[in-house]
């Protein structure tokens, strides 16, 4: 599919809040209670903001007709410089009332990791899985920050967002959609490649849409 003249709003140097709390709690941590000591508490800290600056977030969002939606078939047909079909029964559910979607994608970048891994070729596993947790919150981070700008710019016009996003390998709508998302959304700009088992590289970026109703 060609993007040649999708219009496509880059998002380059995105600022988000450090997701500590999340962070925390995706490593199994409440730094409120006394599983973590002071010492520890500030370790941890160091390293969270440490990873936190290795991320070089950015994202790049559009907007797209859909011209059907078959709650039947699950069968959902969007026009984008041509026509693309994606098939999912929970997605087509989410997009009935929706007139177009949101197609959008948020990275992290190779930097933080890098660090991840070179911490765990030098047996640093505590560390890396640190690494790791910051790089999966921030990008989640950056994604809501992208999903609060399109629900800004459609509110003009008296529009509003579906009540939850959907991506690519989520309930029914198969991974090699991601094929779609990648080429709509020139997600080769950010240097970020797809395999052939449409996984994307940095690991540490997301995609998904949302849908548009009136």
């Amino acid at each position: 599919m060609s993007n040649s003249s999708q219009q496509l709003n880059y998002l380059e140097n995105i600022i988000v809040q450090l997701p500590e709390r999340r962070i925390f709690s995706r490593l199994g941590l409440n730094h409120h209670k006394s599983q973590v000591s002071s010492d520890e508490l500030v370790k941890f800290k160091l390293l969270i903001n440490s990873a936190f600056d290795c991320c070089e977030t950015r994202g790049v969002w559009t907007v797209v007709p859909i011209t059907s939606c078959n709650l039947e078939s699950g069968k959902i047909n969007f026009s984008a410089n041509g026509n693309f079909e994606l098939q999912s029964k929970k997605l087509a559910k989410l997009l009935i009332n929706s007139s177009s979607a949101a197609f959008f994608s948020a990275t992290v970048g190779s930097k933080v990791i890098s660090e991840r891994d070179l911490l765990i070729k030098n047996n640093k596993s505590s560390a890396a899985l640190i690494y790791d947790a910051v790089g999966s919150e921030v990008v989640d981070e950056a994604m809501n920050f992208i999903q609060k700008i399109i629900a800004q710019n459609i509110s003009r016009t008296s529009q509003k967002l579906t009540k939850m996003r959907f991506s690519a390998g989520y309930g029914d709508l198969d991974l090699s959609s991601q094929g779609f998302f990648y080429d709509l959304l020139n997600l080769a700009k950010f240097e970020i490649k797809l395999s052939d088992s449409f996984i994307m590289t940095p690991e540490k970026t997301v995609t998904a849409l949302i849908g548009i109703e009136q």
